[in-house]
Protein backbone atom coordinates (compact mmCIF):
# COMPACT_ATOMS: atom_id res chain seq x y z
CA UNK A 1 0.00 0.00 0.00
CA UNK A 2 1.21 3.36 -0.92
CA UNK A 3 -0.02 6.97 0.74
CA UNK A 4 0.94 9.30 -1.12
CA UNK A 5 1.60 12.93 0.64
CA UNK A 6 -1.44 15.36 0.05
CA UNK A 7 -1.78 19.25 0.79
CA UNK A 8 -5.83 18.90 0.74
CA UNK A 9 -8.32 17.52 2.54
CA UNK A 10 -7.95 14.07 1.68
CA UNK A 11 -4.97 10.96 0.79
CA UNK A 12 -4.53 8.97 -2.28
CA UNK A 13 -3.97 5.86 -1.45
CA UNK A 14 -2.47 3.12 -4.19
CA UNK A 15 -3.94 -0.52 -2.60
CA UNK A 16 -1.75 -1.97 -5.58
CA UNK A 17 -5.16 -4.16 -5.99
CA UNK A 18 -8.34 -3.38 -7.51
CA UNK A 19 -10.03 -0.95 -5.33
CA UNK A 20 -13.51 -1.87 -5.92
CA UNK A 21 -13.72 -4.85 -3.65
CA UNK A 22 -11.97 -2.60 -1.17
CA UNK A 23 -14.42 0.19 -1.46
CA UNK A 24 -17.64 -2.53 -1.03
CA UNK A 25 -15.62 -3.72 2.47
CA UNK A 26 -15.36 0.04 3.65
CA UNK A 27 -18.58 0.91 2.17
CA UNK A 28 -20.52 -2.22 4.57
CA UNK A 29 -18.54 -0.99 7.99
CA UNK A 30 -20.06 2.64 7.23
CA UNK A 31 -16.50 4.01 5.77
CA UNK A 32 -17.62 6.17 2.58
CA UNK A 33 -14.92 6.54 0.13
CA UNK A 34 -14.14 7.67 -3.44
CA UNK A 35 -12.78 4.73 -5.86
CA UNK A 36 -10.74 6.53 -8.42
CA UNK A 37 -10.94 4.20 -11.33
CA UNK A 38 -13.07 7.10 -13.61
CA UNK A 39 -10.02 8.70 -13.22
CA UNK A 40 -7.57 5.72 -14.57
CA UNK A 41 -6.84 4.73 -11.54
CA UNK A 42 -8.15 1.27 -10.68
CA UNK A 43 -5.88 0.58 -7.62
CA UNK A 44 -6.65 3.72 -6.19
CA UNK A 45 -8.96 5.02 -3.27
CA UNK A 46 -9.26 8.77 -1.99
CA UNK A 47 -10.06 9.17 1.30
CA UNK A 48 -11.11 12.28 3.05
CA UNK A 49 -9.91 13.54 5.99
CA UNK A 50 -12.57 12.25 9.17
CA UNK A 51 -13.06 14.56 12.41
CA UNK A 52 -10.61 13.40 14.84
CA UNK A 53 -12.82 10.97 16.84
CA UNK A 54 -13.12 9.46 14.03
CA UNK A 55 -10.12 8.23 12.79
CA UNK A 56 -9.11 4.97 15.04
CA UNK A 57 -12.64 3.51 13.66
CA UNK A 58 -11.36 4.69 9.82
CA UNK A 59 -8.19 3.58 10.51
CA UNK A 60 -9.48 0.24 11.90
CA UNK A 61 -11.82 -0.55 8.51
CA UNK A 62 -9.09 0.82 6.18
CA UNK A 63 -6.95 -2.49 7.85
CA UNK A 64 -9.79 -4.71 7.79
CA UNK A 65 -10.31 -4.13 4.11
CA UNK A 66 -6.53 -4.35 3.30
CA UNK A 67 -6.09 -7.46 5.14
Amino acid sequence: VVVYPSLGNFVLIDARRPSAPIYDALLHKGVIVRPMAAWGLPHHIRVSVAAHQDLPRVIEALNQALA
